[in-house]
């Protein structure tokens, strides 16, 4: 009966696997005084729920702020234009950990902008997109098919290796 049990959860614990955050950026950004770098991200509709993305930043020299803007992507064409857009979030921060609320899915850009220092600064940032709920959902059919595939094999095998031992013995 446990041997049962266990099969089932074996089979069962692909479909609770849940994606919980993405990798956005890991790099050195150099920034001359009123310059920006953006990266864009899709935040799906499944990683909606509380989203958030959250880092650490190391920036030389250290007394130097720089300021993140969030936008979404039509936003972002607005404002790279000269026309004014609405920011979903806005930080200025030093050296240290860094989080900003991301209000919705979609498509979006995060501007990581130089505009309040009087002198060039080296940026190294690592950031990633952090969320509940489901997140990237997989097709998880097929790893199920073959995990049971995988264990009807191992049970094949011992069932061989019993009878071979088997008849050695007569």
């Amino acid at each position: 009966m446990d041997m049962i049990r266990i099969f089932f959860f074996l089979l069962l614990f692909p479909m609770w696997l849940q994606a919980g955050s993405v990798p956005l950026l890991a790099d050195t950004l150099e920034l001359s005084v009123g310059q920006y770098r953006y990266i864009s991200f899709r935040v799906d509709e499944a990683q909606g729920r509380e989203a958030t993305i959250s880092g650490t930043i190391r920036i030389i020299p250290d007394t130097a702020r720089v300021e993140y803007i969030l936008l979404t992507s039509d936003g972002f064409q607005r404002w790279s234009s000269g026309i004014e857009a609405d920011t979903l979030a806005f930080l200025t921060a030093s050296s240290g950990d860094f989080r900003l609320g991301v209000p919705d899915f979609g498509d979006h850009v995060l501007l990581v902008s130089n505009r309040g220092n009087f002198h060039p600064v080296s940026v190294s940032i690592t950031a990633e997109l952090s969320f509940l709920g489901e997140g990237i959902r997989y097709n998880n059919l097929p790893m199920a098919f073959q995990l049971m595939l995988a264990l009807l094999a191992g049970g094949v095998v011992i069932a061989a290796a019993a009878l071979a031992v088997r008849k050695l013995r007569e």
